[in-house]
């Protein structure tokens, strides 16, 4: 509510936290391996290599990466652009990847592969596991609450901007479309979206949550990606070139697709009658506004006739 700018610096004070534990974890964690070290703890269960286990896990690994498209929601506001904004994505995929990636090797290093599943506090877990010290304990799970509050705020900034964007082209009630310019924020929908966020606290369990947030988001992935054939098609191109068009998009469109077959049944079910809802909404809100519309010019064109055609009657007697 203070501000994109204020809101921008308070989250990289975050994430330099976020990472910092991060680091400490890893750094635990190969020194572990180098006393106790086992090969065997890379050793999966044939059920941990079938192939829906392989897709539901690949939806919480997905979660994970969900939130650097919150970055294009403020792209004009980035320095040098949108150009930039694409770049700083792809930046902030990379550094992360190797962050993921070194994490979860060190959690292989304190627990057996075979011990583990989706579990919403896995750091922890393998802390316990390996007899962790109590002072890495605490740090972990404070990094993980800050993590947390990193993530949400990133989240309902771009959610909030979205709710505003979305109020104002389907000519949604007016009070969610107030914006304030000298912060940039749309104080509102930002309110709006955070009680939304913070009802999902309590909707249970964090997997299912994960699953629906990451079909609204694979959802919005592919219409981008069938947005960009649509714009490629009409000859409009942004500041930023897809690289290797259209081949990368086919992939990652197939990709996205193929990742829909781990989803939990509740998830795909809930998932569906929302977007059914949303279309019944957008198509009902479309109609009021082309009716509002075809009534207003009716008026207009009306009050407008008389001033017509005194100017007309002016003009000939004139001549």
């Amino acid at each position: 509510m203070s501000g994109v700018q204020k809101a921008a610096k308070t989250d990289l004070v975050l994430v330099a936290i976020k990472l910092s534990v991060l680091s400490v974890f890893i750094i635990f964690s190969f020194s572990f391996a180098f006393l106790h070290f086992s090969f065997s703890h890379f050793a999966s269960t044939p059920s941990q290599t079938e192939v829906l286990p392989f897709f539901s896990s690949s939806i919480a690994i997905f979660f994970a990466y969900t939130g650097f498209q919150v970055i294009t929601s403020f792209a004009d506001d980035v320095t040098g652009g949108p150009r930039n904004a694409a770049k700083s994505v792809i930046y902030s995929v990379l550094i992360s990847m190797v962050f993921y990636v070194l994490v979860v090797i060190s959690m292989i290093f304190l627990v057996p592969v075979s011990q583990f599943k989706i579990d919403a506090d896995p750091l922890s877990y393998a802390l316990a596991y390996s007899h962790a010290p109590s002072w890495l304990h605490v740090l972990v799970d404070v990094g993980g609450m800050i993590a947390t509050a990193s993530a949400t705020l990133a989240m309902v900034l771009a959610s909030g901007r979205t709710l505003y964007q979305i109020s104002v082209d389907m000519n949604l009630p007016k009070f969610l479309a107030k914006y304030d310019s000298s912060k940039d924020v749309a104080p509102v929908a930002t309110i709006v979206s955070s009680i939304i966020a913070f009802i999902t606290f309590f909707a249970g369990n964090i997997y299912v949550i994960a699953a629906i947030s990451n079909f609204g988001l694979m959802f919005s992935f592919i219409m981008s990606n069938l947005a960009l054939f649509h714009f490629r098609k009409r000859g409009i191109r942004g500041t930023y070139t897809m690289p290797f068009f259209p081949v990368t998009v086919i992939i990652s469109t197939l990709m996205l697709l193929s990742l829909m077959l781990g989803f939990p049944r509740e998830a795909l079910v809930i998932n569906i009658v929302i977007i059914i809802i949303i279309l019944l909404i957008s198509y009902i809100l479309k109609d009021l506004k082309e009716i509002n519309h075809f009534f207003k010019s009716k008026v207009e064109s009306k009050t407008s006739a008389p001033i017509f055609f005194k100017k007309a009657t002016i003009i000939n007697s004139r001549k």
